[in-house]
């Protein structure tokens, strides 16, 4: 009878831990369907870049389809994640000219965003790693805070 306590005890115990390991390595699924971010900082190596005045860089996720405005004209086109840490973008653009700084700034992103970058992603920001260590971070939009007041 107490060799059976004992092994109930032993078996409960391996169970309650291999438990707690699966629920601590589930990581967090990224789901961006729905969400929309505008850029808000471009690091690299812990230094801040500047964003030239207008860029008003945005990203749009709905679906499967990443859309936005990159700084002189916009984009569309589909997305996945792989490894809930890589994007991929195939994006097509227009073809608008503008501002040089701002058509410099628009060429960065594009090419961040279709060379697979690393991405983190939480409530309030989202991060684009390059290969290089350039750091794009976006804030999330609230489109009912834009919106309000107008027509």
């Amino acid at each position: 009878m107490k060799k059976t306590f004992v092994l109930f005890g032993i078996l409960t115990v391996f169970l309650l831990s291999c438990i707690s390991l699966s629920a601590k390595t589930k990581k967090k699924i990224i789901n961006l369907n729905e969400t929309s971010w505008e850029l808000s900082q471009i690091s690299k190596k812990g230094q801040k870049l500047p964003i030239p005045e207008g860029a008003n860089i945005t990203i749009n996720f709905s679906d499967g389809k990443i859309s936005g405005f990159s700084g002189v004209n916009s984009y569309f086109g589909g997305y996945k994640i792989k490894n809930n840490s890589i994007l991929t973008a195939e994006t097509a653009a227009t073809l608008m000219a503008g501002p040089e700084e701002l058509m410099k700034i628009e060429l960065n992103f594009f090419d961040i965003l279709q060379n697979s970058p690393r991405i983190n992603y939480n409530n309030t920001t989202l991060s684009l790693r390059n290969k290089n260590g350039e750091v794009w971070t976006f804030k999330k939009l609230d489109l009912s805070k834009k919106l309000k007041n107008t027509k």
